[in-house]
């Protein structure tokens, strides 16, 4: 009988991880930025299936409630809802995949050192998501894939000057840039934390403030 597992962490930072996630879209011909790019044509490259989630049944009560399970190299079925959009399934589908090429070799090691059957362990993510460390790392990747840092750089930088100018608030610069990159806003928060790059609630604020004088005093409002 097969055991299920979880995910385990490969303690890699964030510049790593972005740099592994370069290298495989460089070696999947999927460098080149593209806001339009359907992750789910890779699945079928690394030899996975994506299949929508398993409805649990009266007769198999034991049906385990996975967005993701590996049973192998070249053998792994990525469930994701039919009925998600696709700014979101793209983010899963990727999540997914981060899971697989990340946290699947180090469970490998793990059953080879410890002289496990590989076939008798099965990694698994549930429905609502990985938790901890491999969750961060996977999501890390996942958005490094869909967003390069130079393209994602490229147009977050386009929005602050109408942020310090009124033009657009922050709020609606975030959504803008969402659209750009074809993602949630809260996944394009994630990236933006991971790239160091200040909210634009921040930079708002900041145009706000009164500027300084000598001595590091306020200067008045009105002069």
């Amino acid at each position: 009988m097969s055991a299920f597992v979880p995910p385990l962490f490969c303690g890699l930072g964030i510049q790593k991880l972005s740099d592994q996630a370069a290298l495989f879209m460089a070696a999947v011909e999927c460098a080149s930025f593209d806001s339009s790019l359907d992750p789910a044509l890779l699945v079928a490259r690394l030899g996975g299936k994506l299949n929508p989630p398993p409805e649990k049944t009266d007769t198999d009560p034991a049906q385990p409630d996975h967005s993701l399970r590996v049973r192998g190299v070249k053998d792994f079925d990525l469930y994701v809802p039919e009925n998600e959009n696709f700014r979101e399934r793209r983010l899963l589908i990727m999540l997914g995949l981060a899971h697989y090429l990340l946290h699947y070799p180090m469970i490998l090691r793990l059953t080879r050192e410890k002289g496990i059957n590989e076939s008798d362990v099965v990694m698994v993510v549930p429905l609502d998501g990985a938790r901890g460390a491999a969750a961060v790392e996977a999501k890390v990747w996942a958005l490094a894939a869909l967003c390069p840092e130079a393209p994602f750089r490229g147009a977050y930088q386009k929005f602050i000057p109408q942020i310090l100018q009124g033009q657009v608030s922050a709020d609606n610069a975030i959504n803008e840039l969402a659209d750009v990159m074809n993602l949630t806003p809260d996944a394009v928060r994630f990236r933006m934390r991971t790239l160091d790059l200040p909210p634009y609630t921040d930079l708002k604020a900041q145009s706000n403030r009164p500027p300084l004088v000598p001595g590091g005093v306020a200067s008045p409002a009105s002069a």
